[in-house]
């Protein structure tokens, strides 16, 4: 008679196998990073063979000297995290609060309202007119022209809509009914069950701020209100720019050019994630919690 707690053969191939899997995964997905920084670090001649690279055959931070060299990266850089943190603040607490009416379904005109909000998912003006509409506003040239536009989006408004509308309405009627107010109700209790949703959104409206560099390009012209990702964004089309008998001739003369624009879009590319990365850790415990974990007692 076998043992209860022994596994049979075929089971021990299938988690052997699938350990294979996962370990695989992994390295197919840590390995470009790894080789992303590696190339950042490595002199010119080196990142321009086609070798795997796994270690940096010489260290160097040509690249990040060259990235950094641009007076107006600091500022800039302050410039990014205001606008990321401005503006995902904000772009949370507008969705949340838009939201949360929209899923009572005893709201008067509420598929009207639903619809409305629907229209520009589908429905664009187009560039020139969304210049025209800022200008009008005033925000040319102006920080909060990074924060206003973005502070509302209609997929992310439906996105935590559905999220209230599954939550367990005898919560909220136990708490109104020992006289919670709604305020009450959407901060004690709403709020703290839609951790995970809140966080996934929070973390999209973050990239999303961080990662943007085209509005700035189109609606600020002083130079000291740029963000980050423009200034890298010059700094790269400056070494595309270069030959490749400039970048050759250079590299053999002292003190000549010892990045190419491999390395530069290598460090460019982590100085972009680097800030991500490190903020991430503190979101990703809210993915793996239960929606309703402990909410309601049966």
């Amino acid at each position: 008679m076998k043992s209860v707690g022994r596994k049979s053969m075929a089971g021990t191939v299938f988690d052997s196998l699938n350990t294979l899997l996962m370990i695989l995964i992994c390295i197919s997905i840590i390995y470009p990073i790894w080789d992303m920084i590696v190339v950042s670090f490595s002199p010119a001649e080196a990142a321009s063979s086609l070798t795997f690279n796994f270690w940096p055959e010489k260290w160097t931070f040509e690249a990040y000297r060259f990235c950094f060299s641009d007076n107006r990266i600091i500022s800039a850089f302050f410039i990014s995290v205001y606008r990321t943190v401005a503006g995902t603040l904000l772009h949370v607490v507008i969705v949340s609060f838009a939201a949360y009416p929209l899923a009572k379904l005893d709201i008067p005109f509420r598929k009207a309202f639903t619809v409305f909000f629907l229209i520009p998912m589908f429905f664009s003006g187009g560039l020139i007119p969304t210049f025209l509409t800022i200008k009008k506003l005033g925000l040319i040239d102006n920080l909060l022209v990074y924060i206003i536009p973005m502070a509302f989006s209609p997929f992310v408004m439906l996105i935590l809509r559905n999220f209230y509308m599954v939550l367990d309405p005898a919560v909220e009627e136990s708490a109104i009914i020992d006289g919670a107010s709604v305020f009450t109700v959407l901060f004690r209790i709403v709020f703290p069950l839609s951790k995970p949703v809140l966080a996934t959104i929070t973390l999209w409206s973050m990239v999303s701020q961080w990662n943007s560099w085209f509005d700035s390009m189109i609606y600020i012209r002083d130079e000291g209100k740029i963000v980050m990702q423009l200034v890298l964004r010059r700094l790269m089309d400056q070494t595309q720019n270069l030959s490749s008998e400039m970048y050759m001739y250079s590299m053999t003369q002292p003190g000549g050019i010892q990045f190419s624009t491999q390395t530069v879009k290598a460090s460019i590319t982590v100085i972009v994630i680097t800030p991500i990365v490190c903020v991430y850790p503190f979101l990703q415990k809210y993915f793996v919690k239960g929606i309703m974990l402990g909410a309601v007692k049966g």
